[in-house]
């Protein structure tokens, strides 16, 4: 082999090596792509939302109505100044749809404030003696300059399950401050804001007279 026909193929080589090392550089610069997160509110223990008994029947909890993005389980946000522009997060999802998810998490709340004796999901045990439902008019986070909250306002009334009366309809709003920015801040504070309006809900509710039996 000539010298001449080694220093051709040495530089017929260069360039794919050069070509490949850009390759594996590039691969190596590029950031993985994100994954997507699930989210649930918390199960931690809260201030009970009632201190006596309401009623001796059950109360079923339905699963709340919503509309647009409502039925979705992205998160939403909204920011200061823009606040009729409602935005999702890309990569973090609630576990569930809010109608369920907030359903759910009354549910636990409820049975833990001995509001009634039982506490009954949508078509699940024996004909209640009332049947709570509602709407969710937001539920949402508000990011400020440094500064987050969340927003939730829900709709909720109460009717007697057999007469098929209304007892009560009223909406309630809670704006919770948030730690930080952070997605897992939002769901801590969503937790309280939902605390909140249990509480306001359950205080209306016991202030009903005739109802307690």
């Amino acid at each position: 082999m000539t010298a001449c026909s080694a220093r051709g193929r040495a530089s017929r080589r260069l360039p794919a090596l050069l070509v490949a090392g850009a390759l594996v550089a590039a691969c190596q610069s590029v950031p993985p792509v994100p994954t997507d997160r699930y989210h649930r509110l918390t199960e931690a223990a809260a201030p009970p939302a009632a201190v006596h008994e309401w009623t001796h029947g059950s109360i079923e909890v339905r699963e709340l109505r919503a509309e647009g993005p409502y039925l979705d389980r992205a998160f939403l946000f909204t920011r200061d100044g823009q606040t009729t522009r409602v935005e999702p997060y890309r990569y973090d999802f609630w576990i569930y749809a809010p109608p369920h998810l907030i359903q759910q998490h009354m549910i636990g709340r409820l049975r833990a404030s001995r509001l009634a004796p039982t506490i009954l999901e949508d078509d699940r045990g024996p004909d209640p003696a009332f049947v709570v439902s509602g709407r969710i008019v937001r539920f949402e986070q508000t990011l400020g300059s440094g500064t987050a909250q969340s927003d939730v306002e829900l709709e909720l009334e109460v009717a007697s399950a057999g007469q098929r009366r209304l007892l009560l309809r009223n909406t309630y709003r809670a704006v919770e401050p948030a730690a930080d920015r952070s997605v897992d801040a939002f769901v801590q504070s969503a937790g309280r804001a939902l605390d909140r309006i249990y509480a306001a809900f359950a205080k209306d509710l016991i202030s009903i007279p005739g109802r307690s039996r």
